[in-house]
């Protein structure tokens, strides 16, 4: 993850900004048929903050 948001730190609100980004595109068309799951995950001990993104073929977000 990098501060995609630009507010000076690599956050939560990072992974949202991607997330946003990669729903507008699917909206859009850009990923033609293919649904799936996008969820938003928060830094912890073990890793920074992410997103998931898979191809379920039902949408499904968290």
């Amino acid at each position: 993850m990098d501060d995609l948001n630009k507010d000076g730190v690599v956050n939560r609100e990072d992974a949202v900004w991607l997330a946003n980004f990669i729903s507008n595109m699917s909206k859009q068309g850009a990923f033609g048929p293919r649904v799936g799951g996008l969820g938003i995950y928060g830094a912890n001990a073990a890793h920074g903050p992410f997103v998931h993104v898979d191809v379920r073929g039902t949408l499904a977000r968290w």
